[in-house]
C-alpha cells in the first residue's frame, strides 16, 4: 500500500527497472508449461514471460524480498515502479548506494533512460509527488475538462 501523505520528502528519485518479468527465472521443472511451437520448432522460456496468470504476483514478491532489509522508510515500489525519498541531498546518496547495492545482489537491472536522479517532482502512479505534496497529472484531467458543456437534457 503506499502511503501518499508519507511521500513529501526533500529528495526524490526513480530508478525503474528494465525487462520486469524477463528478469525472473523460470523454475527448471515449470519451463515445460511455457512452451510454445512455431515454424522455427519449439521454444520454451527460462525467464518469466508477460502474460502468465500469476506473473505480476511473482515479480511483486520478488521485488518484495529485494525490499526486505530496506524497510519503508525511504523506498516505495509497486511492481516495478520504485520511489527512493529522502530529506537531504546526502542521506539521498546513502539511500541510492544501498538500493544499487541491492539491484546488483537480486541480479535487477535500471533502465537508465526511465530513471530519474534527483528530482524536485516526479511522475509516480498517475500523480506527480512533490515536497508539498501530490499534485493531479493534468493529462488525467484533460479530458473532462475539455469536455463541451451539455446543451441539452439529452446530452447530461
Amino acid at each position: 500500500m503506499i502511503y501518499f501523505k508519507k511521500l513529501n520528502k526533500l529528495v526524490i528519485c526513480r530508478p525503474s527497472t528494465l525487462k520486469r518479468y524477463h528478469q525472473v527465472n523460470v523454475a527448471a521443472m515449470d519451463r515445460d508449461k511455457t512452451a510454445f511451437i512455431c515454424p522455427f520448432g519449439t521454444y520454451r522460456f527460462i525467464r518469466m514471460p508477460f502474460g502468465l496468470k500469476n506473473a505480476p504476483v511473482t515479480f511483486q514478491r520478488l521485488i518484495d524480498k529485494f525490499r526486505g532489509g530496506l524497510g519503508d522508510i525511504f523506498l516505495r515500489s509497486y511492481l516495478d515502479d520504485i520511489i527512493v525519498l529522502s530529506e537531504s541531498f546526502q542521506e539521498h546518496l546513502e539511500n541510492l548506494r544501498d538500493i544499487f547495492q541491492r539491484l546488483e545482489l537480486f541480479k535487477l537491472t535500471a533502465n537508465r533512460e526511465k530513471c530519474n536522479f534527483p528530482c524536485s517532482k516526479i511522475k509516480y502512479l498517475g500523480h506527480y509527488i512533490t515536497p508539498e505534496g501530490l499534485e493531479v497529472d493534468p493529462a488525467k484531467t484533460a479530458a473532462i475538462l475539455d469536455m463541451p458543456e451539455p446543451k441539452t437534457v439529452k446530452q447530461v
